[in-house]
């Protein structure tokens, strides 16, 4: 008797059987590891990547709103100055920069640094006055 092509009654052929194989099952497991594990270390990079985004953005506003609130005339006899920062765990830092003075006025460069557990995240640039200019 000939085997069935119909669809109807499929029966192994003698002496076959039917299942995967214990190798067929080990490949798809690796197949299906390899691929978890790589999804899993692309979603721990994006977060880890979110996180230095946000840090970044939060020190640059802390940053700005450092100098909105000093203002702009900085006494360099002030610098360096530690202010707290608007967002726990961040510090604010006045700093002047060295051999920065600027000729023929009364003004030195320095910056604002915004750092987080002794990480530097921002310099804001800023000019500080010997008092008032005209």
């Amino acid at each position: 008797m000939a085997p069935c092509v119909s669809g109807k009654d499929r029966r192994p052929l003698p002496g076959r059987e039917t299942g995967f194989s214990l190798l067929e099952v080990l490949l798809a497991l690796v197949v299906l590891g390899l691929g978890a594990s790589l999804l899993a270390n692309s979603a721990t990079g994006g977060l880890a990547s979110l996180d230095r985004a946000w840090n970044k953005v939060a020190a640059d506003r802390i940053a700005r709103s450092t100098l909105d609130r000093i203002g702009i005339d900085l006494h360099p006899a002030m610098v360096p100055y530690r202010l707290p920062a608007d967002i726990p765990g961040f510090e604010v830092e006045i700093r002047r920069l060295d051999g920065a003075a600027i000729p023929n006025r009364s003004m030195e460069r320095g910056e604002i640094v915004v750092s987080r557990a002794g990480r530097v995240l921002s310099r804001l640039p800023v000019l500080l006055t010997h008092g008032r200019t005209p």
